[in-house]
């Protein structure tokens, strides 16, 4: 395991060494200094390397305390700062648990998760499949329980628990996720489903985690003793028997060459982040065989219009699903945020005058969020790939005359 390790390392190291020189060499005035000779230079492609495994190594801790700081000690500090400490490390550790040990270990487990380092290692380089899982495995989890300890200590002194809390949970944690891996592992060997492929699943599971996590805030309480039930003794040797035995499957697992080819096809946009966004952004707004039913296509409809004015209303009508759906969604949500509003200002009227001053003191906040409702950006993805992608093609459109006169 140790060699496999080591050749991983040698070969993330170098793809994240030819990174670092590839964005080095697009910074303005100093990148045009360096050429592509750079390179072939072994001693400063080492040097590089190291530079890497320290960045990533810093990286690792501090995207740990970024977590832990802002995600889940930051919003019980803003909503319920007046409540006794005790109770504030309560709402603390049901959000770490709803969001780390539930939302955490459906939609971040790398066991099937298709990576370009996967397939460079097992495709490109021949690494064997289970060699590499089990180097890959144990690297994570012995860094995801090395990471999580500083910044678990110091939120758990902030709010006056013990030292020993903080790095219990630390290992409860990794063990979880262990258990996560295997149970991702054991989906994928009976049923053949890859679950972090699966976006609708996960993103479900996301909104219903963070909404859980956070409702309590509102409510000024937990509803669940967290710190003597997290804590207790059978719980904490139950996760340690969960997890082990979850190591022995994932150690004893034979079919990971299947597992690494179902997740590192080379035509799997997921390993080309750029491609996916393309591929996600035309999939948005792609035009359906019902956008052109007879009733759309019917001759005369648009009589009287030429040029412009035609082809707007010939798009518009083909594609008023672009404009209608997204306003029926968000009325929807709306409605029904209104109604749950309401159906806490009569059942919970203190929760409710909790929620309204957070979210009046959130407004520009809020001023965000109502960006992310336009659909905006949607209608003119949708015009550019169904309309002007097939326009841009004639020579008409690339003469100045022409685009001065058409605006």
């Amino acid at each position: 395991m140790i060699s496999t390790l080591n050749t991983i390392m040698k070969i993330r190291g170098a793809s994240g060494a030819n990174r670092l020189l590839y964005y080095f060499g697009r910074l303005p005035l100093i990148g045009k200094l360096m050429n592509d000779n750079v390179y072939s230079k072994a001693s400063l492609k080492k040097t590089f390397t190291i530079a890497v495994l320290i960045l990533k190594m810093i990286w690792g801790f501090l995207s740990k305390f970024a977590y832990l700081g802002l995600v889940v000690y930051l919003p019980v500090q803003l909503a319920v700062k007046e409540l006794p400490i005790a109770e504030q490390y309560d709402l603390y550790l049901y959000i770490l648990v709803l969001l780390s040990f539930g939302v955490g270990a459906v939609s971040n487990a790398i066991i099937l998760e298709p990576k370009r380092d996967k397939y460079i290692c097992v495709k490109l380089m021949r690494l064997p499949a289970d060699k590499y899982m089990h180097a890959v495995m144990a690297l994570r989890a012995l860094t995801f329980f090395v990471y999580f300890i500083p910044a678990m200590v110091v939120f758990a002194r902030a709010y006056g628990a013990p030292l020993w809390q903080g790095l219990l949970l630390s290992l409860l944690l990794s063990l979880w996720r262990i258990a996560g891996e295997a149970l991702h592992l054991w989906i994928f060997d009976r049923k053949e489903i890859v679950l972090v492929k699966k976006n609708g699943l996960v993103w479900t599971v996301i909104g219903a985690g963070y909404l859980l996590a956070y409702v309590p805030l509102y409510m000024g309480s937990s509803l669940l003793d967290m710190d003597n039930m997290l804590f207790s003794l059978p719980l904490s040797l139950a996760l340690v028997v969960l997890g082990a035995v979850s190591a022995w499957y994932i150690a004893r697992y034979a079919g990971y060459r299947n597992a690494v080819d179902a997740v590192t096809k080379i035509d799997d946009p997921l390993l080309d982040m750029g491609r996916m966004m393309k591929e996600a952004s035309m999939k948005q707004v792609e035009t359906k065989e019902k956008d052109f039913s007879a009733e759309k296509l019917r001759p005369g409809q648009f009589a009287g219009k030429s040029g412009f004015a035609y082809l707007n209303a010939i798009f518009f009508s083909r594609h008023k699903r672009f404009l209608i759906q997204p306003i029926q969604r968000r009325l929807v949500i709306i409605g029904a945020l209104s109604a749950a509003g309401l159906l806490a200002m009569f059942a919970a009227p203190d929760a409710f005058s909790k929620l309204a001053r957070y979210l009046i003191s959130s407004l520009p906040v809020l001023v965000i969020a109502m960006n992310f409702t336009s659909i905006g950006e949607r209608v003119c993805k949708a015009m550019f790939f169904n309309c002007d992608l097939s326009l841009l093609r004639y020579g008409f459109y690339r003469e100045r005359s022409a685009i001065l006169s058409n605006f």
